[in-house]
């Protein structure tokens, strides 16, 4: 498995951290969704480097 790169691991830092600290469910709710995509993003650009395009992460 290859690991994320720095800035990739900033940025789902960043995330989590703001999602932590959100009172207002609205916007809870969204960051929520911004995490999904860029955990989705960061799974398909490494199943790419890695060769196992179409596979599932949770296998």
């Amino acid at each position: 498995m290859v690991s994320m790169t720095e800035r990739e691991r900033e940025m789902v830092t960043a995330l989590c951290a703001r999602i932590a600290d959100e009172k207002n469910p609205v916007v809870f709710r969204q960051l929520l969704i911004r995490l999904d995509a860029l955990l989705e993003k960061l799974n398909s650009h490494q199943a790419r480097r890695t060769g196992f395009e179409g596979e599932s992460m949770s296998n």
